[in-house]
Order: C-alpha cells, then structure tokens, then sequence
C-alpha cells in the first residue's frame, strides 16, 4: 500500500508511513513508547500535511523493508541502525535541519514551511524559558 501511494497520493502516503511507525512502537509491547509513537506521528503528520513540501511527508518504502528484513532477521542492532538512519532521513526530506549548537523551537521550524506565507501559523508564539 505504501509503494501504491507513493507519489500519487500524499495524504494516504503520510498515513500508512505513520502507521508503519506506530506499528513497530506497538509490537515492542512498550505501552508509554507506543502511547509517545502515536502521539508524535499524529502531530508530524498534520504538520506535514499542512506545511510539507513536496514528497517532504514521504518515508521511503525501501527503508521500511530494511529495517523489517533486519527484525526478521532478528539483527536487533541492525534494525536499531536502521531506524535512526531512517529517522534521520525523514527529518531531511521534511527539511527540519537541526544543529546540535542551536536550540530551536517549533516557530523556527515551522518557518522553513512557510515559503509564500507571511510567518508561521497564528498561535505559535515563541515561549519563554
């Protein structure tokens, strides 16, 4: 279904790649990681469904299957290396540079979505710490 998606439909595209992440959250058996799973994926994926630039929502489907070859497999450090490079990459392909000497927040995230708008989203003030 994913591979079906990919490309031609964006929104089903960002729900069975989140779907796909809740998944593997669920099968670890870890109720507070597959709670933190949902929530996040919920939350990116509204985000990338309204500010995501093209094909920025897509995880790559061979990525899926690498790291579900490595669990079957049962290389648990594999699939570990995996998901963090998967991780890593959909956080480039949805443009969220981060730089480990600067603390942003979701204004400054958001801002690199914005191109054509005047800022970001109403509402998204920055908070003081």
């Amino acid at each position: 279904e994913e591979e079906a998606a990919r490309g031609s439909n964006e929104p089903l595209s960002i729900r069975l790649a989140g779907e796909f992440h809740i998944l593997l959250a669920d099968l670890t058996g870890n109720a507070l990681l597959a709670r933190y799973v949902a929530e996040v994926v919920s939350r990116s994926g509204l985000i990338l469904a309204l500010y995501g630039r093209p094909h920025s929502a897509e995880c790559a489907v061979s990525e899926h299957r690498a790291i579900i070859a490595a669990l079957e497999s049962g290389d648990a450090p594999r699939a570990n290396a995996l998901m963090q490079e998967h991780l890593d990459a959909v956080a480039g392909r949805a443009l969220i540079k981060m730089r480990p000497d600067k603390r942003r927040d979701l204004r400054d995230i958001l801002a690199a979505y914005a191109d054509g708008h005047a800022g970001p989203p109403p509402g998204l003030g920055r908070r003081r710490r």
